[in-house]
This record gives structure tokens, sequence and C-alpha cells, in this order.
């Protein structure tokens, strides 16, 4: 697949009809196995070209739809986990990315028109009334169900492409996002079984099946137990969820809606921690900061970016084109960085469960916000400093054309 390839198809899912697309993009399947697939380069990096920065709308979406359904919504790293649990290969890779970006732009321009018609509701003064905010209401539902569409022909156009194993693999995936989901807004908790088996994979010639036969039962011990947490806290939150249509706001509804929401997530975020400090235990010495570092990603954000030192180091120890020495100084490159990262990592941990408890304490009201930013601002200072720091080692050992 070329560039010319993926500018033309781009612009034809704008405009051909639903049959038209599909056809396109089940004639990509025949694309499988070709030597010439687009690189990361040819696709302009990891923003799709000469893309535009948007806004994808999912957070505005979520915070208009009272700040419930933004979890349930597509994310980049719903097709990440994608892309990992159906094992794609590249042109499968390439279609996702560039079908997600169309779902961006797509939830970007519906967001835009939710804002014009809302302005057109308040009109001159400024404020709703309430025959306006029933109109903005039902608006509100029309979009929440377009949006829903959306995400529907999203995976309908992505089962076009996959492989008989990997359709029968498709319920492992959904699995696995649904728990990710619910894990997705607490405080640094995940899918410690998928953490595990990524990492098992990048480390298997490190490890032995006596290595893995402990951790490998906790990882399965860990997803019954989670997965019958998430359904108990769903359940929750749907019963205790207060109905517009009661009479009005209950304040003291929503408090103890909130509180019971705190507490769900607090019991998975103890058990997400509780699991992956036992499969770290079990793990050889050596391994056990690496291990960590995998568990932390999802805390620190950015750091694994596509062209950050994170990446880079890892795509540097991949490389065959480094001779001993350096695959060395590399390897204490990145035993370096588990340690940094993961010591920050742990200090982010405690700035969100004192953050936490200061909500606790307020009731629910937003707690000390201010000191939250500037531990915020902090550590984005010192995980810059650390990028910079490890960077320079890299081409110290790499060379500045090869970092």
């Amino acid at each position: 697949m070329n560039q010319n390839q993926v500018e033309s198809g781009r612009a034809g899912r704008t405009t051909m009809g639903r049959g038209v697309r599909a056809v396109v993009l089940a004639a990509a399947v025949g694309l499988v196995g070709l030597p010439a697939t687009a690189s990361a380069q040819d696709r302009g990096g990891d923003r799709g070209g000469d893309r535009p920065q948007q806004r994808d709308g999912a957070r505005d979406m979520g915070r208009m739809f009272g700040g419930m359904g933004q979890q349930n919504q597509i994310q980049e790293s719903d097709v990440e986990l994608m892309a990992s649990v159906l094992e794609f290969d590249e042109p499968q890779q390439l279609l996702a990315e560039e079908l997600f970006a169309d779902l961006r732009e797509q939830r970007a321009q519906l967001m835009v028109e939710m804002r014009e018609q809302m302005q057109e509701l308040r009109g001159e003064g400024g404020r709703p009334d309430r025959e306006a905010m029933e109109k903005f209401r039902t608006m509100a539902e029309e979009a929440q169900a377009k949006a829903t569409e959306m995400e529907k022909v999203f995976y309908e156009d992505i089962k076009l492409v996959l492989t008989p194993e990997q359709h029968e693999n498709w319920s492992e995936f959904e699995t696995s996002r649904d728990r990710a989901r619910a894990l997705r807004g607490i405080g640094g908790a995940v899918d410690v079984s998928r953490v595990f088996a990524t990492f098992v994979e990048k480390h298997e010639s490190s490890l032995g099946e006596n290595d893995l036969a402990g951790a490998k039962a906790l990882a399965s011990r860990f997803e019954s137990e989670i997965d019958r947490q998430i359904a108990e806290r769903a359940k929750l939150l749907e019963q205790g969820r207060p109905n517009p249509g009661d009479g009005g706001f209950d304040r003291d509804a929503m408090r103890e809606m909130l509180e019971a929401r705190r507490e769900a997530d607090a019991k998975l975020g103890e058990i997400a921690t509780r699991y992956a400090d036992s499969i770290e235990r079990t793990l050889p010495d050596e391994l056990r900061e690496a291990f960590r570092f995998e568990i932390n990603r999802g805390s620190l954000g950015g750091m694994a970016r596509r062209g950050s030192v994170v990446d880079r180091v890892e795509s540097a120890l991949k490389s065959e084109d480094l001779d001993d020495a350096q695959k060395q100084a590399v390897r204490a490159i990145e035993a370096d960085m588990h340690k940094q990262y993961n010591a920050l990592a742990k200090e982010i941990a405690d700035m969100r469960a004192q953050a936490r408890d200061r909500r606790g304490q307020d009731n629910g009201r937003g707690g000390q916000r201010g000191g939250d930013r500037e531990g915020g601002n902090d550590i984005r200072e010192r995980m810059q400093e650390i990028e910079t720091e490890l960077s320079t080692r890299l081409r110290a050992v790499l060379g500045d054309g090869d970092v």
C-alpha cells in the first residue's frame, strides 16, 4: 500500500456510500502479504501524514453527556489494544489508524454542530430556559445515537479486513477492551493479565516455564476476579443513577452515587494493584523492574508515545545493526529508564491517592485542585528531564543519525 492509495482511501471514505466503501475495504485484504506496505515515515509519523491536529470530541462528548459515557467511547488505546490482541499485520494496522482518524474527525464535527445548536438555544441572554434545556436534551440524545452509530460502522469496517482466525478472537478483544475501559478512569489501574501477556512476548527468551507457571495462574485468577467486580460495579452504578424524570436534581442521590462509584473504583484499583504486585514477586529479580515499567506505562501517559525515548530505546534493541558493545550500553540505558520512570509512577500513584482522599473529605466538591495542578506540573517537568537525560545518553551510543 503506497501513500497515493492511502490518500485515495481517505478521501473516498468521506464521499462513497457504505456499500462501495465496504468493497474498497474488503479489497484491501488482498494487500496482506505484499511487500509494498506503508512505513511510519510514509504515513507522516504517528499522526496520519499532514493531517492537522484535531480534537476528537470524545472528552467533550463525555462532558456533554454527563461525564458517564466518555470512557466507553472508542479511543486510540482501544485501537492499539485491538491491533495487539488480534495481531494485526501492517496493512491492517494502517487501515485501523485511518478509520480511527476518520472517526475522530466525525466526532469533532458532531461536537461543533452541538455547540452551535446550544448557542442558538441560549439566545442573547446567554442562559437557556427550561424549554431550551429540554430541546438540548433531545439534541444530545440524538447526537449520542449518532456517535454510537459511527462506532458501530467503525467496527463493521474493521471486521471486513479480518482473517477467519481474527474473527474467532474478536470476543477476546471485546473482553479485553471492556476490562480496559472499566479500569481506564481509575488512577494507574491496568488490565494486569494483558500487560503480563505482552511482557512475556517481549521477554520470552529470558523466561522459562518454571518462571511463568505461578504468574500465569495469577493472571488467570485476576481476570476472573476483576471481571466479576466490573460486573458488580456496572450494576451498582446503574441502580444508583438518578433519573432526570423523577422531579429534578437530587443532590443527595447524586452524592450517594458518586460515593458508591468511588468505592467501586477503589475495589477495582485494589484488585489490579494486588495482582500486579503478586505477579511481580514470582518473576526473576532481573525482570521485575521491567514488568513494573509495563504496569506503569498507562499512568505515565505520553512517556511511551511514538518517538519518545522509550520508543527509541525499544527500537534500538530490536535493531540488527548494533554491535555487542552498543547493545549492552542501550540495555543499561533501558534499565535506568525503568528505574527512573517506575519511581516517578510511584509518586504519581501517591499523589492520586492523596487527591482521592481530599475529594472524599470534601464530599465530592473537588478538593484542593490548585495543589493537584502544581503536582502535575512538577511531574511533567521531571518527566521531561528524564527524557532529555536518557536521549542524550542514547545519542552518545547510537550517533545523531540513529536517534
